[in-house]
């Protein structure tokens, strides 16, 4: 019944976090359990720092709400993020955000910007009709769908794992492109344009390589354009990992 209103202005970002006192003293167990309702509000940036676990609600009404350094949530409520709002998983390598839930409606933007894994524990469907955006990360775990009224933007985005994404509205892959490691299946229904930019099926964005390559499918009614300008080329490929993952 708890209601927690981060409102960041437009002037400021907050910043939830456990500051550093020392050996001994490092704040290292810090962690935000939210119940209730967390709203974040304001169009600045509220960064969390600390292991933030959810069984309740969390609203991105405005702004952003960031899992910055440390930042580590563990979800197994629910999460709305309004038209405009973004939430964002920008924390480091070592840091795994943890889904639990089957589904998740977005009006605004789901960002994958930093090198964290996104691990989900159960087959999750993003539904809804904002917008999947990954520059760095990992997505790892059980079948993820990105829903058919979804725009989906991967600049530089790792998929890993023993399961399957699958695309079913629009999609652009550019930059630095897609990977997929470790049996992970990338399977497009929509349409989907790559842009000067790698697909690469045994390659990582994010930690050691995993043992066994990745699967593109272009489903049946699927269509793949692959946009290459004059400046530059698209490549299909498979990185050479080395004796029993080549």
């Amino acid at each position: 019944g708890g209601i927690w209103n981060s409102n960041a202005t437009a002037s400021s970002s907050k910043f939830i976090l456990a500051s550093n006192q020392g050996a001994g003293d490092t704040g290292a167990g810090a962690v935000f359990t939210n119940q209730g309702t967390f709203n974040k509000q304001g169009a600045a940036i509220t960064e969390v720092r600390t292991a933030f676990n959810n069984t309740g609600s969390i609203d991105v009404q405005a702004g952003q709400l960031q899992f910055g350094t440390g930042g580590a949530l563990t979800h197994n409520g629910t999460v709305s993020v309004a038209s405009g709002a973004v939430l964002d998983f920008a924390s480091a390598g070592t840091v795994t955000q943890t889904i639990g839930t089957a589904a998740t409606t977005i009006a605004g933007t789901l960002s994958i910007t930093g090198d964290n894994f996104v691990n989900f524990t159960q087959a999750h469907t993003i539904g809804g009709t904002g917008t999947f955006q990954q520059n760095f990360g990992q997505v790892t775990g059980a079948n993820l769908t990105l829903g058919p009224t979804l725009s989906v933007n991967i600049t530089d985005g790792g998929h890993s794992g023993n399961a399957t994404t699958t695309v079913q509205g629009s999609a652009t892959i550019s930059g630095t492109g897609l990977r997929l490691d470790g049996g992970r299946i990338f399977r497009n229904e929509g349409t989907l344009t790559q842009t000067n930019a790698n697909v690469d099926m045994n390659s990582r964005r994010s930690g050691a390589a995993e043992a066994g390559n990745g699967t593109v499918t272009n489903a049946a009614g699927g269509i793949w354009n692959s946009n290459a300008t004059a400046s530059s080329s698209n490549f299909i490929l498979a990185s050479n990992q080395g004796a029993g993952d080549t």
